[in-house]
C-alpha cells in the first residue's frame, strides 16, 4: 500500500516522571479520577450497545 494514503492511526508511547507539589498532586489525582470515571462510563455504554473494537 502506498504510504502517502495510509490513514491508520499511529501510537506513540512515552514515559515521564511527574514531580508535583502537594497542590498539583491533589489536582492531578482528581483529574485522573474524573478521566477514569468517564472511561468507565464510555465502556458501560459500549458494552450495553455491543460495540466492539475493530
Amino acid at each position: 500500500m502506498d504510504q502517502r494514503y495510509d490513514h491508520s492511526p499511529m501510537k506513540i508511547v512515552t514515559q515521564v516522571k511527574l514531580m508535583p507539589d502537594a497542590v498539583q498532586a491533589s489536582v492531578l489525582e482528581r483529574t485522573l479520577r474524573t478521566v477514569d470515571d468517564a472511561a468507565n462510563c464510555v465502556s458501560e455504554v459500549a458494552f450495553e450497545h455491543v460495540v466492539r473494537s475493530p
